[in-house]
């Protein structure tokens, strides 16, 4: 639950300080395939994080906080520490999954968690004069 709230007032901090962009997920049939392509079915089944994302529009910061809930979700599941640590191992490849459809999109949403909100901040200040 700690991890849940946490993620959620970290979304709220981030969408105060990034422009979101929204993106639109593939359906359903097709995030299916991907996920079975990749071995995630048994992941999907337990989280249901296809349904939660096919045929959405969603800023790029929440599909990765979608991938993390579901990424908990999975570990609180499984009740197993190992497996839980692969799954979170496979979590870029999850995403890149979910935005193989959008060019840059993978790339995009990497820069901006990697970046911390100071770099922000400056572009923000920089943009005002």
């Amino acid at each position: 639950m700690k991890k849940i709230l946490f993620f959620i007032f970290l979304l709220g901090t981030i969408s105060l300080t990034y422009t979101m962009d929204t993106i639109m997920l593939p359906d359903a049939k097709t995030l299916s395939e991907r996920f079975h392509a990749a071995d995630l079915d048994y992941f999907n089944e337990k989280t249901k994080i296809i349904n939660q994302l096919a045929n959405q529009k969603k800023a790029l910061l929440g599909v990765a906080l979608a991938v993390e809930l579901a990424l908990y979700d999975f570990s609180e599941y499984i009740k197993n520490p190992i497996i839980s640590m692969l799954m979170n191992m496979r979590k870029d490849d999850i995403l890149q999954l979910l935005l193989q459809d959008i060019p840059g999109a993978y790339e995009k949403l990497q820069k901006q968690l990697n970046s911390g909100p100071e770099e922000s901040e400056k572009k923000q200040e920089t943009s005002a004069f």
